[in-house]
């Protein structure tokens, strides 16, 4: 027999068997890769970086609609007045403020400002005419857009202006409103006595009617009846009792 025979009848030998990782192993081995990788830094600048805001569920709020006059009717229950007369003084006095603010404001319409540009080019002209065409190159010249956005930005802040006013005098709203909640809850106990005894007269169990409901609201969110004044003057501030003060 050859050797070359004897060399290729010879057993190869076998591959070492590798027993399989246990899961224990696999998990220290994948745990060590990922700590690995979150110690390393990112190839992506932190403004590059995808960024995840997590943002809370919003509390559930309670609303309930109060029908227009309610809260009339409930200030007409009042045993003793809910304003006092201090309180209107102030309220007059921001009035007034308030309606100067605002005929302040009525003067800076757009209008006005195509009035002050057209003021402008005749001051110009008459400038010209006279000679004086030098000095008109050394005033301060402004087109028609840049009066109008001069003009918007001082009505702007007037607007601002006059809504800070209306806001000042909210809080006698809200004491009004307060003193309504508690009329509210004296009342309510009054309609629940009233509707169980009558229902337990008839042998049926007691269910709060919608009166009782809008009491219960009313007496638990008072200040909901006042309204978000976006642009209201301080004379309606108690409007939402049929209250104006003149």
């Amino acid at each position: 027999m050859s050797l070359f025979r004897i060399f290729a009848s010879a057993k190869k030998p076998s591959p070492p068997i590798v027993a399989p990782p246990s899961s224990e192993s696999a998990y220290q081995a994948a745990r060590t890769t990922l700590d690995r990788t979150a110690s390393e830094p990112s190839p992506l600048a932190d403004e590059e970086r995808p960024r995840v805001t997590v943002v809370p569920p919003k509390p559930r709020v309670e609303t309930m609609f109060v029908p227009p006059g309610f809260a009339g009717r409930l200030y007409s229950l009042a045993t003793k007045p809910l304003l006092s007369d201090e309180q209107k003084k102030l309220i007059q006095q921001k009035q007034l403020e308030y309606e100067r603010v605002q005929n302040f404001e009525l003067k800076h319409l757009p209008d006005h400002a195509d009035q002050a540009w057209l003021k402008q080019q005749q001051e110009h002209a008459a400038l010209v005419v006279q000679g004086r065409g030098d000095e008109v190159s050394e005033r301060d010249s402004w087109n028609r857009e840049e009066w109008r956005d001069c003009y918007y930005q001082k009505r702007k802040a007037l607007s601002n202006q006059a809504k800070e006013i209306t806001w000042s005098v909210l809080p006698i709203a809200f004491e009004v409103a307060e003193e309504l909640g508690s009329i509210a809850a004296k009342e309510l106990a009054k309609v629940e006595s009233a509707d169980a005894e009558l229902c337990k007269s008839w042998g049926i169990d007691y269910r709060p009617s919608r009166l009782a409901q809008i009491l219960r609201y009313v007496a638990a969110h008072p200040r909901e009846l006042v309204p978000a004044y976006a642009v209201a003057p301080p004379r309606s501030i108690l409007s939402f009792v049929g209250i104006t003060i003149d």
